[in-house]
């Protein structure tokens, strides 16, 4: 079944609803003034917060395992096993390079990263109305980089749950990554086993309003565990042509699509009508 935005009200109650969000380019833009801000790795790489010889290996990674993420022609299981490969050659990188947790909030905290219009009326709605929100990330600086971004907009609430990868430190220094390794082909439901509490919390929800901005992320709930799954996908993409090409495909995975790196307070303005 298909749901569009006037749908929500009349489908959801507030008591056994759950928000889950992907994280980079759905909670902060994809872009700013003009330049694409995909994540906050990105900024750790490009800002050269860590040395120079971090960016010039996380660059040549990135040419190569991006590739394969995009290519539509390589198998599922192939890709996954490719993404995981990545990550761990991204975490022996920052591990040898001493990355701190001053270094991740550095890089959260930047100004490029702006948030979502629409983003800090829902959180704090949410936080209200004590409804859960749960974001699902494959962010490579983990659970500390979502949370000094949230921190930095003050939305850092009690009702929000962080699944991503888990960063273990001594005396301040980033040692290793706790398993699993969360990539963007296994960030769904599964990973949950590791996150007991956020697991029973989400399987007692009937409905879901699922947000993200890759076709990958339609995966992150499944209608198996829940009544109703509500999909919201944004386009991040601002060039017409290019746009034009993702929309069918976006159109076959999500519910209801938002263009242009757009703002998420349509998406507010229906929740607050909840019962």
């Amino acid at each position: 079944m298909k749901y569009s935005l006037n749908d929500i009200p009349h489908t959801l109650q507030k008591d056994s609803l759950a928000l889950v969000f992907d994280f980079d380019g759905t909670i902060h833009k994809k872009h700013h003034r003009g330049t694409q801000v995909p994540s906050v790795i990105s900024i750790l790489r490009s800002e050269h917060i860590l040395h120079e010889g971090y960016s010039q290996k996380a660059y040549a990674f990135k040419e190569i395992y991006h590739k394969i993420e995009q290519d539509p022609h390589v198998p599922f299981e192939a890709k996954s096993e490719k993404m995981h490969e990545w990550w761990e050659k991204h975490i022996e990188l920052l591990i040898e390079n001493k990355l701190t947790r001053a270094h991740i909030r550095q890089a959260s905290y930047h100004e490029n990263l702006i948030i979502r219009e629409g983003v800090v009326q829902l959180f704090n709605f949410a936080k209200k109305e004590d409804i859960p929100i749960i974001i699902f990330s494959a962010s490579g600086t983990g659970i500390d980089s979502i949370y000094f971004f949230l921190e930095r907009h003050n939305i850092a609430h009690s009702n929000v749950h962080i699944v991503s990868n888990r960063l273990e430190y001594k005396d301040g220094v980033m040692t290793k990554v706790l398993p699993p390794i969360i990539h963007a082909l296994n960030k769904n439901e599964a990973v949950l086993a590791h996150f007991p509490e956020v697991q029973a919390m989400l399987l007692k929800k009937k409905t879901v309003l699922l947000v993200g901005d890759s076709i990958n992320d339609h995966d992150m709930v499944s209608h198996k565990n829940h009544m109703r799954v509500i999909r919201v996908g944004l386009l991040n993409e601002i060039e017409d042509n290019k746009k034009t090409e993702l929309m069918t495909h976006f159109q076959g995975a999500f519910d209801i699509v938002i263009e242009s790196d757009g703002s998420l307070e349509p998406v507010y303005e229906q929740i607050v009508l909840l019962k």
